[in-house]
């Protein structure tokens, strides 16, 4: 599922920016940081992805979307959300 993931600071996700993800409890989340790796998880999105037992990985964003991939074909549940410029 492809949803759009607005953000109220463009260079840091927090827990309320993919909360939907979070709750659908994916093994593994993973996130693109942009071309240039500028996008940073805040104290809150890393709380919350601990509570729920979830593995993180944080790639820029053309190495996070190759891992998605890979993670996706081995049959791992795994979401994902890229920054796509910077």
């Amino acid at each position: 599922r492809v949803m759009d993931w607005g953000r109220k600071d463009p260079h840091r996700v927090s827990y309320y920016d993919v909360k939907e993800v979070i709750r659908r409890k994916p093994d593994m989340f993973i996130v693109g940081t942009g071309t240039l790796g500028n996008l940073k998880l805040d104290s809150s999105m890393r709380k919350m992805v601990q509570k729920y037992n979830i593995t993180i990985r944080e790639e820029k964003t053309q190495s996070a979307i190759a891992l998605f991939n890979r993670f996706n074909e081995k049959g791992i549940k795994a979401a994902g959300a890229f920054h796509l410029t910077c």
